[in-house]
């Protein structure tokens, strides 16, 4: 996960928040002051309303004429187009936007201006009909007061954007005419110009500039309008400055310039334009130069954040083809300590902390044009402020030099010199912090001298002074007083330098480290390439991801669901350049995804998306970078394990993807979340973010910190815990049977396979069986057996230490089975603080047994079933040998709210390894006890970790009249089992079995080292 809080440049020393979101308190821990923004209001909400308005760099109006529709597909007739597609595409390859809007007029084609009874070879003055003539000019009027009403509403909506007006025949007319109206009032200076092909109301000697056709009409010579109808209108204004007109008009045609010429060659001249490509070219290519000479910043909006005494220079940018000679002006909103030049240079060193707009605009001089609005989001923060939210650790630095943490600690990992958890926020160790990043088993921190320290878990060298048992109080990484960042992961951490240079150590087994090598580990800082332009660094669970001074983004490691964001999902040992081109401002990332918020403003993200965490709509994981929806400007995200959480200019927090915890600032809710929410509960505007797995943590302006979400061991830091514990009290049991217990250990080494599965079995209610559930069919529903590899084993020093621990785990198979709408999970190996974790997980969704009932022995074998679905009527367990002991194993019967109908289930776990005679052993007390059950007339389902494949598909098919749910048969006493095959299986009885899956999909990979098996099981 995201874990710093800071980002040092070289150049400008620009301070990146990164992390999450989520619900519950606030704490007063007193950081340095955080004083409003002194930018001007009024400017800010003038480019804030051009931005949320849509406003593009320039507005193009097109009007049709002589009868020409849009073409299927087109916005505009066939001649317009070819300009205005023209136009676009040079827009387009210079980074310009461009608004294209259509003045529909019903118009008629040239031929009715003539007469009704006319030969194609008479002379078209002679041809030319006064009433077909008025018919034709008829829609021009209402034109003229369309576009006139356009471009007025342009103008209030989005000052900065110039207009271009092309038309043809009538639609020219309306462009001549409009031109003329502005001219009058002295507002030139918001039009890029006109195109007027075949303007009827071409004047002789026109102002306008040269003629150009095909050949070009003579400049003596006037439209058909002044020759005929004998009109006046005002002539076009002169090109000047920033204006421009081009008047297009082929010799003889009937429209712009109506000569002794055949009818024929009149009609056919004024229908040739839009077959010129060369002629439409150059009028195109014409326009965008004039076009080009606004200034445009690129970006219109930047998002820089920086802190207090650190150094900004920042060169503001125009699009490309851009005029010589452009200024930057007109500047509001420069905090303290900066200036901007008229060269666009954003230079200083600012004094006070706080968010600030500041708005400027780009004119030309040669010629002078109005120019474009454009505004950098300025964050400063306190001197040596962050914060880290980890797993289910909190830490963050102050003003004065000092760092606290709060929540676990069993590895020392809150720096206080104990391994005792803290409620509160409480101090670490040492003085003079800038800035500190926690993973929740390991923290470090980058003192104010440049010295980097770490405690905490290091079982894989993730402190990087080289592996070893935790340390509980922090540890100097090395000599080097060049450290400027820091970012902390659950086995591996990252770290860059002042020099440029960056730095990884730690679990390296999916290349996180960066080093170009997969192995297991490097217990101290290892150089990631040679390059020294790393401006950041961000660690997830087993990826990193970094920025470079120039805002190119890498990613690196563990790639299986799209993270590393090349659109593979190919695992990368080296930095691989994050796919579509964007610059970007920061990074997040949690264990299987990653955010980034460009310099623009936008955010996208990438890799793992089935709690909705990417924020686009969807749960589909992605393997490149997706927008995160709606038409935020964002200036900070944080990733958390399920949910993503960003702040807006405004300060505003927004959240989005899974809220079972509150971890979303809102009522705790089974709903995902799909789109950024707003986070109502949090006063004021928040400055920085960052989230654990399952809690999100804010400074707000106010100087802070609020904290919400999971609060089992105090990560929240309100001197509670809220930890969610499996429910109390046991649902009604439908007969009352005294449960006999589990058998002492010298019963079951004397007893023979049959007598323990009748001694588990004794208790079941016979007397009703004959009635209750017999004959009704189930309706279908989702059995799921899945390993769950249990936390001995992946705690540090366990066989399994590479995988995550437990507590995430359990959030991840409480995804797998909500893909699968499991209603019955039978379990393995599940510790009892696992199957506390799955209760909190599935929201109290499911029953457990026996759970923690039996203690120790009994959890690791645990059943669970949805409560809405199910009523239980048995449960009992039979004991088979494990490992040189004995453990239960559970069986239920249980009644299908729905149907009525009754089964009976039976999860077992047999011993691995050599132990044979022990799986020999249990596989024959569990078919006595299947042939036990067979008599009761009830279907049957047997689902585990047997341990072996074929031998247990082979004695369980051959012996029962279960069937496997992934196939296979047993026939005449030749076995054939089911490919593929592992050593988990689920069998029944009685009823089909339909989609089998045998899972061992990345997400399952992540969570266990089994497949996960499931089938729909029923009829009814």
């Amino acid at each position: 996960m995201d874990h710093e809080l800071l980002r040092s440049l070289r150049a400008r020393r620009v301070v990146y928040a990164a992390v999450t979101v989520a619900l519950c308190l606030v704490l007063a821990i007193a950081v340095a002051p955080w004083p409003s923004s002194p930018s001007n209001p009024l400017q800010a909400r003038t480019v804030a309303d051009q931005r949320a308005a849509g406003c593009a760099d320039t507005l193009v109006v097109g009007l049709d004429g002589n009868g020409q529709p849009p073409r299927s597909g087109d916005r505009f007739g066939p001649t317009v187009d070819a300009v205005v597609s023209r136009v676009l595409a040079r827009a387009a390859s210079h980074h310009r936007s461009v608004r294209v809007e259509r003045v529909p007029l019903h118009t008629l084609p040239a031929t009715v201006m003539l007469r009704q009874h006319h030969a194609e070879g008479d002379r078209t003055v002679r041809a030319v009909s006064m009433h077909g003539l008025r018919k034709w000019r008829e829609p021009i009027g209402d034109g003229v007061q369309r576009t006139l009403a356009l471009l007025a509403a342009q103008t209030a909506r989005c000052p900065d954007s110039p207009a271009l007006l092309v038309g043809y025949a009538q639609g020219a007319a309306v462009v001549h005419r409009v031109l003329g109206r502005v001219a009058g009032s002295g507002s030139l200076a918001g039009l890029v110009g006109g195109v007027l092909i075949a303007d009827p109301d071409r004047s002789a000697h026109s102002a306008g500039g040269p003629v150009l056709g095909s050949p070009a009409a003579s400049r003596s010579r006037a439209g058909i309008f002044h020759t005929f109808l004998k009109t006046r209108s005002a002539d076009v204004p002169a090109a000047q400055g920033s204006f421009g007109v081009w008047s297009v008009c082929t010799a003889s045609d009937l429209a712009c310039d109506p000569t002794r010429a055949t009818v024929g060659e009149s009609v056919r001249a004024v229908r040739s334009y839009v077959k010129d490509r060369p002629l439409l070219g150059t009028v195109a290519r014409d326009a965008w130069r004039q076009m080009a000479l606004w200034p445009v910043p690129s970006p219109r909006s930047q998002v820089l954040s920086t802190s207090v005494g650190e150094p900004v220079h920042l060169q503001l940018t125009l699009a490309p083809g851009a005029p010589r000679g452009a200024t930057w002006s007109d500047v509001v909103g420069l905090p303290a300590g900066l200036t901007l030049s008229g060269s666009g240079l954003l230079a200083g060193t600012p004094e006070r902390a706080g968010s600030y707009t500041i708005d400027y605009r780009t004119k030309g001089s040669s010629p002078i044009t109005t120019g474009h609005s454009g505004s950098v989001l300025l964050t400063v923060t306190p001197a040596s402020v962050s914060l880290s939210a980890g797993g289910q650790v909190s830490c963050l630095t102050r003003s004065d030099g000092t760092a606290r943490c709060w929540g676990r600690n069993n590895y020392g990992q809150i720096g206080d010199g104990t391994v005792q958890g803290r409620l509160v926020p409480t101090a670490v160790i040492g003085s003079g912090w800038a800035n500190i990043s926690t993973s929740g088993s390991t923290t470090c921190g980058v003192k104010q001298d440049g010295t980097l320290w770490c405690w905490g878990l290091d079982n894989f060298g993730q402190l990087g002074t080289g592996r070893g048992a935790p340390v509980t109080h922090p540890k100097q990484v090395g000599k080097s007083h060049q450290w400027a960042q820091v970012a902390a992961a659950w086995t591996h951490t990252c770290a860059t330098r002042t020099d440029g240079t960056l730095w990884c150590w730690g679990q390296n087994l999916r290349g996180q480290l960066g080093i170009g090598t997969i192995d297991r580990l490097h217990g101290t800082p290892q150089q990631v390439g040679t390059d020294s332009n790393w401006d950041s660094v961000t660690t997830g669970g087993w990826h990193t991801c970094g920025l470079t001074g120039a805002g190119a983004a890498y990613c690196w490691g563990h790639n299986a669901f799209g993270q590393v964001g090349d659109g593979t999902i190919a695992d990368r040992s080296r930095p691989t350049l994050v796919s579509g081109g964007a610059t970007w401002l920061q990074l997040s990332t949690a264990w299987a995804q990653t955010c980034g918020v460009t310099q623009t403003g936008q955010m996208w993200c990438w890799g793992f998306n089935r709690q909705g965490q990417l924020g686009n709509s969807t749960t589909t994981n992605t393997a490149r970078p997706s927008r995160v929806s709606g038409d935020h400007v964002w200036t900070q995200v944080a990733a958390g394990d399920g949910s993503t959480c960003g702040i807006d200019a405004n300060g505003q927090l927004w959240c989005w993807g899974d809220n079972r915890y509150g971890q979303l600032g809102q009522p705790a809710s089974g709903d995902l979340t799909l789109t950024p929410g707003a986070v109502a509960k949090v006063d004021g505007p928040v400055a920085l973010t960052s989230a654990g797995w399952l809690h999100t943590c804010t400074i707000r302006a106010g100087s802070t910190v609020a904290c919400w979400g999971n609060n089992e061991v105090g990560q929240v830091g309100d001197g509670t815990t809220s930890t969610t514990t499996t429910r109390a009290g046991s649902p009604a049991v439908r007969h009352q049977v005294a449960f006999p217990g589990v058998p002492r250990a010298r019963f079951l080494d004397r007893a023979s396979p049959r007598e323990v599965a009748a001694r588990g079995l004794a208790s079941r209610p016979s007397a009703a069986r004959a009635a209750a559930g017999r004959g009704t069919a189930l309706s279908p529903f989702t059995i799921v057996s899945m390993n769950e590899l249990g936390s001995q084993h992946t705690a540090p020093g366990g066989d399994a230490s590479e995988f995550a621990p437990a507590r995430i785990r359990a959030e991840w198979a409480n995804i797998l089975y909500r893909d699968k709408n499991a209603s019955l999970i039978g379990t393995q190996e599940t510790q009892p603080d696992q199957l506390v974790a799955l209760d909190s997980a599935t929201r109290h969704a499911y029953r457990f047994y026996p759970g923690t009932t039996m203690g120790y022995v009994g959890a690791p074998q645990s059943v669970m079933w949805r409560r809405a679905e199910w009523s239980l009527v048995w449960k009992s367990s039979i004991s088979i040998p494990f490992e040189d002991t004995w453990r239960p194993q559970p069986i239920v019967e249980l009644e299908q709210r729905s149907t009525g109908a009754r089964v009976y289930w039976i999860n077992v776990h047999f011993s691995a390894g050599r132990q044979q005679d022990d799986r020999n052993k249990a596989m024959k007390i569990l078919l006595s006890a299947i042939h036990k059950l067979g008599k009761d007339d009830l279907p049957i389902l047997v689902n585990g970790d047997f341990n072996e494949a074929a031998v247990a598909f082979c004695r369980v098919v051959g012996a029962t009249n279960l069937v496997s749910a992934t196939g296979g048969s047993y026939t005449d006493g030749h076995c054939s089992p089911p490919r593929p095959m592992r050593v988990d299986w689920i069998f029944g009885s009685k009823e089909p079995f339909s989609d089998a899956l045998m899972d061992r999909s990345p997400q399952v990979a992540r969570t266990t080292d089994h497949a996960v098996v499931s089938a729909r099981f029923g009829t009814g």
